[in-house]
């Protein structure tokens, strides 16, 4: 039943948003891009970073141990691809087809619970690339999104199209494309594709999602075949004010934010859940796109950095020593939340490294290493680029000489601070 809901749910997302008059006491959000671009101080307010909740680089099918529903994967929809030519950064990345089936509705999709207690403001970010063919006709629902809902059930409202949500039950918005009955080439413009208490309703009754996007002369279409960062915010209202947000940045850069609105009616309704998704409502043909570099943040979070622009830094040694049996080895731990940092070296030690990174871009790298002597060998790094992306190597420069060694052996255990779209080894 619950995957009849979510099926039925984007079927109903078809038609495009026309509204009728309404009623003049509802709120409605307003478009602020330009003077929120304008006004440094409202920026920095906007892009100030969060606490990063989850961050998933598709480098091998166990990301998918993460998504309590991802639809299409026994059918091979959905799939982690390795393919140098394909694969934005790290070893991996998602593929979601919405295979051919004779015009009728077709799709893929990867749904992330990050309840139950879920957060008021939440950032996802994210790689999107179209296959250099996509072309869904009209109607498609291709992006990331985030939703709140109230309580604990993880397909809540999965099925609520065309029906105005009731503001203490649920709310979502999803950053995605239109091609305006084509009017635009494919993919289309991009915009937000809303649901929400005060949402308006369409002319022929029904409640579809409400399009907000850009002023029209900002309306951006993706070029097929290449990769952009795309980051969507949703911020939740006070209860019983209309002061709510929603952004979209496109590469880095402000490209949408809307304020006033009313997502609820109770504290209840609380986001919880994202999702990267491809679905086309008329499938004639096969349409693909791969994601990559999925972070979600009570922050903003920011793109993902060029090759040119990757360095690592050391973190200061932490003030207590470190368990001995952490060094010695030949080997890089990527730790991606303070969470894990904790759970490997203890919760002192953890807070006091953590205090050093910020998890909403960077990812700590744990290296132990050891090396005989005296003299002994140090540890050393090297950048390079493999594949269009940049990797980070680490090694043990052995002294020069052919004096005596093998007397001791020095265990090492270091940490760095590095981008999130770094790829990491240890040269043996």
């Amino acid at each position: 039943m619950r995957r009849w809901l979510r099926v039925s749910f984007l079927a109903g997302l078809a038609m495009g948003f026309t509204c009728v008059p309404q009623d003049p006491q509802a709120p409605y959000p307003v478009l602020v891009t330009a003077q929120t671009r304008a006004d440094s101080k409202a920026l920095a307010e906007l892009q100030k970073p969060g606490v990063v909740l989850f961050s998933d680089g598709f480098d091998s099918e166990d990301s998918f141990k993460s998504y309590y529903e991802v639809g299409g994967l026994k059918e091979g929809r959905a799939k982690i691809v390795t393919d140098p030519a394909i694969v934005r950064t790290g070893k991996g990345a998602l593929q979601l087809t919405a295979v051919a089936n004779g015009g009728n509705s077709s799709g893929a999709s990867a749904y992330y619970w990050f309840g139950p207690d879920g957060h008021d403001r939440v950032h996802i970010r994210y790689s999107i690339k179209f296959a250099a063919d996509y072309d869904q006709g009209n109607l498609n629902h291709t992006g990331g999104g985030l939703a709140g809902v109230a309580g604990t059930d993880k397909w809540r409202a999965m099925g609520g199209a065309g029906i105005k949500p009731k503001g203490d039950d649920h709310f979502n918005s999803r950053l995605e494309a239109w091609r305006d009955w084509g009017r635009f080439a494919p993919p289309g413009y991009l915009f937000c594709y809303s649901y929400w208490m005060d949402m308006r309703i369409d002319k022929d009754g029904n409640y579809w999602g409400n399009m907000l996007g850009p002023a029209e002369e900002e309306r951006f279409v993706p070029e097929r075949g290449r990769w952009y960062c795309m980051e969507l915010m949703v911020k939740a209202n006070t209860v019983g004010k209309a002061d709510g947000e929603l952004a979209a940045w496109i590469d880095g850069k402000l490209a949408l934010h809307y304020t006033g609105f009313r997502w609820r009616s109770t504290d209840a309704v609380k986001l919880k859940r994202a999702s990267l998704a491809v679905y086309v409502h008329e499938a004639r043909r096969d349409n693909t796109v791969w994601y990559d570099d999925f972070v979600v943040s009570t922050g903003y979070i920011g793109p993902v950095k060029a090759a040119s622009e990757v360095s690592i830094r050391a973190l200061k040694p932490p003030s207590e020593p470190l368990d001995p049996t952490l060094g010695g080895g030949a080997e890089v731990k990527v730790l991606d939340t303070a969470a894990e940092l904790r759970r490997l070296v203890g919760p002192k030690v953890g807070a006091e490294l953590a205090r050093q990174v910020d998890f909403a871009t960077e990812r700590v790298l744990f290296v132990s290493w050891g090396s005989s002597g005296p003299p002994f060998g140090t540890l050393q790094h090297e950048l390079k680029k493999e594949d269009q992306t940049s990797v980070i190597e680490f090694y043990v420069k052995e002294p020069s000489g052919t004096g005596a060694r093998g007397q001791a052996w020095r265990m090492g255990a270091e940490f760095y601070a590095a981008p999130r779209n770094l790829r990491t080894r240890f040269r043996s």
